[in-house]
């Protein structure tokens, strides 16, 4: 058992955290009343209360820094009181209080005393140790203890930036739009742009989903898919805004941001994670995915061991133990046939669909995860089988 003195703990809650990014975008919205002033205001009195307005907007920029650091401090952190911080096979002890061993996702210690918690929620605890050499230990008890059977998410740390530029996207083009249309009816139509500009800039965040299979990076416009098996490299660099991003190079030569705006020590763990990510391909290449010819069986006969049919002898002879077959599933250096495949002959095995329940938790290859889901269900018929199979032949 792993134990330490804390000297602070601190929670970053991440669905508060969300909601304050949420609507963060109604700073703006104050200055959208000055469109107004011209309906109801004499010329002279729109027009003082105009020049007013810019020099308010024109202070606000360190009140919303402020703000948003205000926001994150008071607004999604808590603060974690207790005594003694200790690690056991229930999870981890921060005093009296328990976070479970099953919604700790994984950790690691930073330079400094510094351990940093991250749950299968997106929550964030962060512990001041009095001894930082307790730190890396504790972090590496935790990444052992740490449930693997389910994907969760990171992002790149930096809440209070992320927060002031969700607010300045909402104060800024609002902003602005509505003191010039104050100033003039010609400006409204800078209206629906500063709308559209909000909408834009406003939503969203980047973030990184590891899975057993790969990594799901989502960001402002698009979400990708980026299996283990196909990055070649895993490369750090410095941004131009002095922060810290980490690519993945792919097969075929492209090149995938996973997350940036960074700070050194996050983006060593992500550049670590996916090594390991790339280190279970390895591990399942040496293991092998051989299917005992599943794939090359006809559609009839993949049909008929979906539907718990009798099986020729030939397939009672090549057949792969339950515990080979789930291996295999959840096998990263598998393609995604040769997953689809196991998954077809793990169902007939006694506890197979718990266990392909369990699979599609931690796989986010998307064409898997959907078959795994529809395998794992109690009824399943004919049309569906078929549409699994077209997927197989992919």
């Amino acid at each position: 058992m792993a134990e330490a003195e804390p000297t602070r703990a601190e929670k970053v809650d991440a669905k508060r955290l969300a909601t304050l990014g949420r609507y963060a975008w109604t700073a703006g919205l104050p200055f959208l009343t000055a469109a107004a002033l011209p309906l109801f205001a004499p010329f002279e009195v729109a027009l003082f209360l105009m020049i007013l307005g810019l020099e308010v907007f024109g202070f606000g920029f360190p009140v919303l820094l402020g703000l948003a650091a205000g926001l994150v401090s008071f607004g999604a952190s808590e603060r974690v009181l207790g005594g003694r911080v200790r690690v056991d096979e229930r999870g981890l002890w921060i005093g009296e209080r328990l976070v479970a061993r099953d919604e700790i996702a994984t950790a690691w210690g930073i330079g400094g005393g510094e351990l940093e918690v991250i749950t299968h929620d997106g929550d964030e605890l962060r512990l001041m140790l009095r001894d930082p050499s307790q730190a890396p230990a504790l972090g590496e008890a935790l990444r052992a203890l740490a449930d693997r059977s389910r994907s969760w998410t990171l992002d790149d740390g930096g809440h209070i930036r992320w927060l002031l530029g969700k607010l300045a996207a909402g104060y800024v083009p609002l902003g602005l739009a509505g003191l010039l249309s104050g100033i003039s009816p010609w400006m409204l139509a800078t209206l629906p742009v500063a709308m559209a500009t909000t909408w834009a800039f406003g939503g969203g965040r980047r973030r990184a989903r590891f899975a057993a299979d790969g990594v799901t990076v989502t960001g402002r416009f698009r979400t990708r898919y980026v299996p283990y098996r196909e990055i070649t490299r895993v490369r750090r660099r410095r941004t131009l805004a002095l922060a810290h991003a980490v690519d993945v190079v792919l097969e075929d030569g492209t090149v995938v941001c996973v997350l940036s705006g960074m700070d050194e020590v996050r983006a060593r763990i992500v550049e670590a994670l996916i090594e390991e990510g790339r280190a279970m391909v390895t591990n399942g290449e040496e293991a092998g995915v051989a299917l005992a010819g599943l794939e090359s069986a006809s559609e009839q006969d993949l049909l008929r061991r979906l539907a718990g049919a009798p099986q020729p002898e030939r397939y009672r002879e090549a057949a792969l133990a339950p515990e080979r077959l789930f291996d295999v599933v959840r096998n990263p250096a598998a393609t995604a046939s040769q997953r689809v495949a196991a998954a077809i002959a793990l169902r007939e095995a006694p506890g197979g669909r718990a266990r392909l329940r369990v699979a599609a938790e931690v796989t986010d290859e998307p064409e898997v995860r959907v078959a795994l889901e529809e395998l794992a269900a109690e009824h399943f018929d004919e049309a569906r089988g078929r549409a699994i199979l077209r997927r197989l032949a992919r």
